[in-house]
C-alpha cells in the first residue's frame, strides 16, 4: 500500500516538474521574442532619426544675404502605399530603408537588404510604417515648426511556438523639423 501511493506521489511530481519545465522554455522563448522586436525598433529609430543629415545645413538658414534658404535635398522619407517598405537618405551617397520580406524585418545597407530579425527565432506577420507630420505652433502666429512621428508596428510570433506572440508599437520624432511663415 505504502509502495502503491510513493507511485502516485512521484508521478504526481514529474507531471509537476514536466509542466514547470514546460512553461519556462515558453516564457524564455517569449522573452526572446520580445527582446528581439525591441532591439530591432530600437536600431530602426537610431538609424531614422540620422536620417536626413546634411554637410550644408547652414545652406538652409535665412540670412540678409540668403533670403530664400534650401532645403534639405536629403530630408525627404517614403512609405509605400501599404507601409511596408521605408526609404530615406542620410546623405548624397547613402540610400537606407527598411521593409518585411519573407517573415522578417529587412535594412537596406549598401544597396542589399539584410535581415534585422533573426528568421531562425521569429516570424514577423506583420510590418507597418506610418508618417505623421504635426504642425506646431512657434511665437508668432504665422510660424509653425513642422515636426514628423514615425509610429513603427511589428506583430511577431516565435518559429518553434505558434503561442508565443508579441506585438510591439514604436513612435518617435525625426530630426529635421521644418520652419515656415505664411500669414494669410
Amino acid at each position: 500500500m505504502g509502495l502503491a501511493v510513493g507511485l502516485i506521489l512521484m508521478a504526481g511530481a514529474f507531471a509537476m516538474a514536466g509542466l514547470q519545465l514546460g512553461e519556462q522554455h515558453r516564457l524564455m522563448l517569449e522573452l526572446q521574442v520580445q527582446q528581439e522586436l525591441r532591439a530591432t525598433a530600437e536600431l530602426m529609430q537610431r538609424d531614422l532619426r540620422r536620417s536626413g543629415y546634411w554637410e550644408r545645413a547652414q545652406d538652409g538658414l535665412w540670412r540678409e544675404d540668403n533670403p530664400s534658404p534650401a532645403r534639405n535635398p536629403f530630408g525627404t522619407i517614403s512609405v509605400d502605399a501599404g507601409g511596408q517598405r521605408l526609404g530615406y537618405r542620410a546623405s548624397a551617397s547613402d540610400t537606407s530603408g527598411f521593409r518585411l520580406a519573407d517573415g522578417r524585418v529587412e535594412q537596406l545597407v549598401g544597396g542589399r537588404y539584410q535581415p534585422l530579425t533573426d528568421p531562425a527565432l521569429l516570424r514577423v506577420l506583420a510590418f507597418q510604417v506610418s508618417l505623421n507630420p504635426v504642425e506646431v505652433p512657434v511665437g508668432s502666429p504665422c510660424a509653425t515648426l513642422s515636426v514628423l512621428e514615425l509610429r513603427i508596428l511589428i506583430d511577431a510570433e516565435a518559429v518553434h511556438d505558434r503561442r508565443v506572440r508579441h506585438r510591439l508599437d514604436a513612435l518617435t520624432r525625426l530630426r529635421n523639423d521644418r520652419f515656415s511663415e505664411t500669414c494669410p
